[in-house]
């Protein structure tokens, strides 16, 4: 079985909890490509080279903000400019934080079953 696959009575061995937490970001749903062009946008727009999407694969996990810092070039990482960046970011992510975002295969299916 792979990982996205659900078997019913995989499911049915949880009845025994009472409630089931999820990250949502990065777990429920691949935010990647949004949080890739949204940090793209704002390096580009402080005048530095952007990056392909999957190294952003590298420079998540640890906050937006540490995702920004990593996006920039390493001479230029100030905490003025990482914090700049990173206002820059939010407000993008604001309007444009669901236009790729997607539930991982098999999310929507889990989370019927839970219900």
């Amino acid at each position: 079985m792979d990982s996205h696959t659900i078997r019913h009575r995989d499911i049915s061995e949880w009845n025994r909890y009472r409630g089931v937490l999820f990250d949502l970001d990065g777990t429920l749903l691949d935010t990647l490509a949004d949080l890739a062009d949204a940090t793209n946008s704002t390096v580009q727009q402080c005048g530095y080279a952007t990056h392909p999407m999957a190294v952003y694969k590298e420079f998540v996990s640890e906050g937006a903000g540490t995702m920004n810092s990593r996006a920039l070039p390493s001479a230029v990482r100030t905490d003025v400019i990482i914090g700049a960046a990173l206002k820059r970011f939010l407000a993008r992510c604001e309007t444009r934080w669901k236009c790729k975002t997607r539930p991982y295969p098999s999310i929507t299916t889990l989370c019927n079953m839970l219900a």
